[in-house]
């Protein structure tokens, strides 16, 4: 069916996902887009575009210029907005503007906006003079525990590419996989690391490439979390009041980002970006702002992410 039509149950945000294939030739394409349905009293969309120099005169400075765009039921001048540049530079409420980066290479780009009633997070990946053109990163979203397994956390991953990609395959590191979307939510059992990789290839030129990273999700039972020969993270005291204290060691220097969302993915404080070398660090972070509740915290190297949950009191 070329041109179907589909009744929503309910209205909301939904990730649509078309494959195509041929009986005759070994060959496949699936491409993604979200769409709004219906008329629900919140919902928004995040949309990136960037414009990237042709040609690369200093690659110690290199602009690029970001377009964040917003597709809502809300008007946009009700929503904020933060930018992660993948460079360790992050900006907020700015919906266009030129970032000069000081390196060659790979970035992966989050745009996040939010709103009192909706928010929402985009990926973009990069690309400044990397010698391959077919790349594939993901970014981690922590989302509200609605499972209907209570015993599982669930995890929102969001695929994107560079070149065209036209299949993809998600290894979620605990036996199970998915070739249904770029933007699939998965369910973990928390405090063991999987290894979460996605692979996307387009037979017909010969090209692939895949992205892994470790996932370790730490229930608020648990303080202390290790990923072997990676990184260990403690955050005591949990519930918290006013402060907590986040104690993390790197087994290899590496850069490291680690940052407080509330439930539903907002970013509320980035309590580091920058590179650390290898052994013990401490951080403490004030808590006593927030509104009484569930919180994440997210801490991101080279090789792995950690998610634990937090309670403000």
């Amino acid at each position: 069916m070329t041109n179907p039509t589909h009744t929503y149950s309910q209205a909301g945000v939904y990730d649509v996902c078309l494959t195509t294939s041929s009986y005759t030739v070994v060959c496949s394409d699936t491409k993604c887009k979200r769409v709004i349905a219906g008329n629900p009293d919140h919902a928004c969309i995040a949309k990136i575009s960037s414009i990237r120099p042709e040609e690369i005169l200093d690659p110690e400075n290199i602009p690029v210029n970001f377009i964040g765009k917003i597709l809502s039921t809300e008007p946009a001048c009700y929503f904020n907005n933060y930018w992660d540049l993948g460079d360790s530079v992050l900006i907020q409420n700015e919906t266009n503007f030129i970032h000069n980066y000081q390196s060659t290479g790979l970035f992966l780009v989050q745009y996040s906006i939010f709103s009192n009633g909706c928010s929402d997070h985009v990926f973009e990946l990069i690309n400044l003079d990397s010698p391959n053109n077919f790349n594939v990163m993901f970014g981690v979203i922590p989302v509200e525990d609605g499972t209907k397994d209570v015993s599982k956390k669930p995890i929102k991953f969001k695929g994107v590419t560079t070149g065209e990609p036209s299949l993809f395959n998600w290894d979620f590191g605990d036996g199970e996989v998915d070739t249904t979307s770029l933007f699939p939510t998965h369910e973990f059992f928390p405090n063991i690391t999987h290894n979460v990789c996605l692979t996307v290839s387009n037979p017909k030129i010969g090209e692939t490439d895949t992205y892994c990273m470790n996932i370790l999700i730490v229930d608020n039972t648990q303080n202390i979390a290790t990923i072997d020969n990676d990184i260990s993270v403690n955050i005591y005291p949990n519930p918290a009041n006013d402060y907590i204290n986040i104690d993390y060691t790197l087994c290899q220097s590496s850069n490291i980002d680690i940052s407080l969302f509330d439930a539903k993915g907002i970013k509320h404080k980035e309590i580091i970006s920058d590179f650390r070398e290898k052994g013990e660090n401490y951080q403490t972070l004030f808590v006593g702002d927030l509104a009484s509740g569930i919180y994440f915290i997210k801490c991101i190297t080279n090789n792995s992410i950690v998610i634990s949950n937090i309670i403000v009191q």
